[in-house]
């Protein structure tokens, strides 16, 4: 898995709009997106990820508003937002091809975390432990993997709808295999397994942690 290495700094085409926006009428807003993703909230800031249709073309779109509803800032980006998340007091997004951008609060800035494509950044306190997805295609099957600060090795793991999380200062993966599923667990500092043991089918939008 590819760690901190040095980028060149592009710019992103940065478009004020000076418009309210509130964070509770996104379906009355939509009017600036062709489509909305998902949406992304903290203590500061909300931020929706969509996406417009221009000349045929799917261009990503990241609208940030702050906490009074206000439109602050539209941002276009190269890549498709796979995450948008909150790590050591900062807010970064991450677009599908691993290339992360720092929220600077009046724009998006690039970062020197380069990171394997699909990739989710998992803790959110203490050391840093990022997982990438296994992308489930015939024409291009890429092994997911785990990473963390202090780890010696990534660990390979196979996983793409169902997020790993961190459990009591463990990182717990759901693995797929055939009808069934398995739960590995890894210890968050070091990365090493510390157990696998099989679990009922678990669907995308229940918690890892109950497990």
């Amino acid at each position: 898995m590819k760690t901190v290495l040095s980028k060149k700094v592009t710019s992103l085409h940065i478009l004020p709009l000076c418009i309210l926006f509130s964070a509770s009428l996104y379906a009355e807003e939509t009017k600036l997106l062709d489509a909305t993703q998902y949406v992304f909230e903290n203590k500061h800031s909300t931020f929706q990820v969509g996406y417009k249709l221009k000349n045929g073309e799917t261009i990503t779109h990241v609208l940030r508003s702050d906490l009074g509803g206000q439109l602050t800032n539209d941002s276009v980006f190269e890549d498709s937002i796979f995450q948008i998340t909150d790590f050591a007091g900062q807010t970064y997004a991450i677009q599908m091809d691993g290339e992360s951008f720092m929220w600077t609060g009046q724009g998006w800035q690039v970062t020197d975390f380069d990171f394997d494509m699909l990739t989710k950044i998992i803790s959110h306190d203490q050391n840093l432990v990022y997982c990438s997805a296994t992308f489930p295609s015939k024409a291009m099957m890429n092994q997911g993997r785990c990473m963390g600060e202090g780890w010696e090795t990534p660990q390979n793991v196979f996983w793409y709808d169902i997020t790993p999380e961190i459990c009591d200062n463990e990182l717990w993966v759901v693995e797929p295999v055939g009808s069934a599923n398995q739960l590995k667990q890894f210890d968050r500092f070091s990365g090493k397994l510390i157990k696998t043991r099989s679990i009922r089918f678990v669907k995308p939008e229940l918690d890892v942690c109950t497990f």
